[in-house]
């Protein structure tokens, strides 16, 4: 398989320059590799890698902030990406060589992660702050992420169900492991992911390993955040911009937040301050 896409020797070739994300720090700046592109769209194109759910997003200034892009400071009207699914791209060394030029990472930035809750806010248990929406949701995929988050056994059965390059079961689990990160919960839905992760899109997967660790875009992590805290004026405030991501994947993701919330008990203690720093 070849490794390059281009003719001009790399010294020669337009560079633009991007930020790349820590979670994916290992193969940017790793070894060059062959990756494959497995989606493109306006805004950027997802290319897979070797290992399981290894997938680096390249994305405009205007997409989505994506916890594991490497993200360029153009816009996406201002880029030709060149490429489609299939093209063989290589990645490493710091770089991404496109057809029509390459992407030069030059600094790290941070992806966006759920906070750990204090006892502040209204004073609403996680559980209730979002009970007004809950009637606008999925209650069927709610209820499966309860099953899953009371017994883990059933995440084999979800991963990867749905439609699109993260299913919808897919997005209900990362907002159920957001919870789970940011209120500290026993880690048996993270290992079952984990153990199952195979089973769902190599994207998916991606993100799913993210959300493990606290890690969505920055409306998803802000939302949850203030969930999490009993915020419910904050949390009502930040949902349509959850809501507005994708077809159905804000929707699914906020149904998987609840369904995780709904296995909360009603005398839940939430962390002191001092417990949240490092």
């Amino acid at each position: 398989m070849s490794m390059g896409t281009s003719t001009a020797p790399v010294s020669e070739r337009r560079a633009l320059r991007a930020a790349y994300s820590p979670l994916t720090a290992a193969h940017v700046t790793g070894p060059m590799q062959s990756g494959i592109v497995l989606a493109t769209y306006t805004k950027g194109i997802y290319i897979g890698l070797s290992g399981a759910a290894a997938v680096l997003p390249v994305v405009a200034s205007d997409a989505l902030a994506l916890p594991t892009a490497l993200r360029l400071g153009m816009r996406s009207d201002e880029i030709s990406w060149g490429t489609e699914i299939g093209s063989v791209v290589p990645v490493g060394n710091g770089r991404v060589e496109l057809p029509g030029f390459d992407v030069r990472a030059v600094r790290q930035w941070r992806p966006a992660q759920v906070r750990r809750p204090v006892p502040e806010g209204d004073g609403v248990h996680p559980r209730r702050a979002l009970r007004k929406r809950w009637r606008d949701l999925d209650r069927a995929l709610a209820d499966r992420i309860t099953d899953a988050m009371r017994d883990p056994r059933q995440v084999r059965h979800l991963l990867g169900r749905g439609y699109g390059l993260t299913p919808s079961c897919d997005d209900a689990l990362s907002g159920a492991l957001l919870v789970a990160h940011g209120l500290r919960l026993e880690p048996t839905l993270a290992a079952a992911v984990r153990k199952h992760v195979h089973r769902t899109t190599s994207l998916s997967g991606s993100f799913l390993l993210a959300a493990i660790d606290g890690y969505a875009t920055p409306p998803v992590a802000a939302f949850v955040s203030a969930a999490l805290a009993g915020e419910a004026r904050a949390s009502e405030a930040l949902l349509p911009a959850v809501l507005a991501i994708g077809h159905s994947s804000g929707r699914d993701i906020v149904s998987g937040v609840l369904g995780a919330l709904r296995t909360l008990p009603t005398d839940l203690t939430l962390p002191d301050e001092g417990a949240n720093r490092p």
